[in-house]
């Protein structure tokens, strides 16, 4: 499993333009999610030809009934421009099943071996098929250059998915022209950076308003590129799923403490918080896990970076891959949480700060030398109570569910803490709240070894 690593930093105040958009109304949730994809779409990606002056030329526009084309389309004649070198980039969906999608990608970008860029497009973009999750597509540009709605925030956030990483700063609102798109309203992220495995793609990215990729300026893996979309089909795949009910409330937050053994002593002390959002569970798995980390020392902002330097970490992926707070599948004789199998050990009542629950208890013991074990207690209903890492015969780190209060960017803390059964401190508006002359240390703190990768 993966560690929660949290660092915790006195740090001023920050704040943010705005808030996602499931945020502002906790609670209520929809049966169900509909997103819909063009089902063809055309770019044009460009690179400099480093032996010809550049000369750039404007090409025509001629509109039909499904789609917008340029008259003097670059993509047919790569050589057309002797300045630049341009190549095109076509996406199809072929079928859809259950919320997941098959993405045929075809283009006709050649191994110019004599240009470092080409080279590095010729090994990036393969004339391949891609299965995907519609609902969630985390502007993957290699297999479908698409961000779901749900996921464009005026904000500064990393979205992960599997080995994919997407981060996204700069926000900002733009009206463009593109190759033959006239005056569209894009979202602008200023710096972003996309990484996969073996390639990054890093620079500016405009969106359209349902999330399509219309452009990109930047460089995929320090050679710079611009991908400018050409035209897309008004034909689409209009793509519905339920949502799961869960006997918990699922869109509401979910705050937990991190608790870490400190050596000589072995005393458990309070290293900050964790708060986990999760909007929805959809029928197929799918689910989206929000996590926030909340200071456990004043004064600041209630909010905190994460060890990426983001306040925001949006985690996609089936329910058993995840953190998150609320299972569907809680009494069954074994589950899988973040990728872990684990075995039903017994059914019991704990104490906790929200009280004393009923709850399953999951375990799950170490196969190689570290002698360690980890339980998970979750109620009835599936909800994540708390988590308990022990090495030999010490609790060396715990993660304990505290309060249900979500805490936005905006609020500032003004008391120093300890443990209790809400959160230990008073929320303040920031234009009231004091500054206090304490001299308190830089305090950073990893909590390992507590939702690790077990292999």
């Amino acid at each position: 499993m993966k560690w929660l690593i949290l660092l915790l930093l006195i740090l001023p105040s920050v704040t943010f333009v705005g808030l996602p958009s499931y945020f502002t109304n906790l609670g209520a949730v929809v049966d169900k999610e509909t997103v819909i994809l063009p089902s063809n779409i055309t770019y044009i990606i460009t690179i400099q030809n480093e032996t010809v002056k550049p000369v750039v030329t404007t090409p025509t526009t001629t509109t039909t009934s499904n789609t917008t084309t340029s008259s003097n389309d670059p993509s047919n004649d790569p050589s057309s421009n002797t300045s630049y070198i341009h190549f095109y980039l076509k996406y199809c969906v072929i079928s859809e099943n259950n919320g997941f999608i098959q993405i045929k990608v075809k283009n006709n970008i050649t191994n110019i071996s004599t240009n470092p860029i080409a080279v590095q497009l010729y090994k990036t973009f393969k004339n391949a098929t891609y299965n995907l999750s519609a609902l969630e597509i985390p502007l993957n540009i290699t297999e479908y250059p698409f961000l779901s709605k749900n996921l464009i925030f005026d904000n500064t956030y990393e979205i992960i998915d599997g080995n994919l990483t997407l981060t996204l700063s700069g926000f900002t609102r733009a009206v463009a022209n593109l190759i033959n798109l006239k005056n569209v309203s894009l979202y602008v992220f200023n710096d972003t950076t996309l990484s996969t495995k073996n390639t990054t793609f890093s620079g500016n990215v405009g969106l359209m308003k349902f999330g399509l990729l219309a452009e990109f300026d930047g460089t995929l893996n320090s050679e710079q590129i611009q991908i400018i979309l050409y035209n897309y089909s008004n034909s689409t795949y209009n793509i519905t799923l339920p949502k799961v009910k869960l006997a918990e409330d699922y869109n509401i937050s979910y705050v937990y403490a991190a608790l870490l053994n400190v050596s000589p002593y072995y005393n458990l002390i309070n290293t900050g918080y964790t708060q986990i959002i999760v909007p929805y569970l959809y029928s197929n798995g799918i689910t989206v896990a929000v996590i926030e980390h909340v200071r456990a020392v004043a004064e600041g902002s209630v909010l905190v970076p994460n060890l990426n330097g983001y306040y925001m970490s949006i985690q996609i992926g089936n329910y058993t891959q995840l953190l998150t707070p609320v299972i569907p599948d809680a009494g069954n004789a074994t589950i899988t949480y973040e990728g872990v199998k684990m075995s039903l050990l017994n059914e019991t009542n704990i104490t906790t700060p929200l009280g004393t629950l009923p709850v399953y208890t999951y375990l799950y013991k170490s196969s190689n030398s570290s002698n360690s074990t980890e339980y998970m207690f979750f109620t009835p209903s599936g909800m994540l109570i708390e988590q308990e890492a022990i090495s030999g015969k010490y609790v060396v780190s715990e993660l304990q569910l505290v309060s249900h209060v979500y805490y936005n960017s905006s609020q500032t803390v003004n008391a120093l803490t300890t443990l209790p059964n809400t959160l230990p401190y008073e929320a303040v508006n920031p234009t009231l709240s004091l500054e206090l002359a304490i001299l308190v240390p830089a305090v950073i703190i990893f909590i390992v070894l507590l939702f690790y990768k077990k292999k």
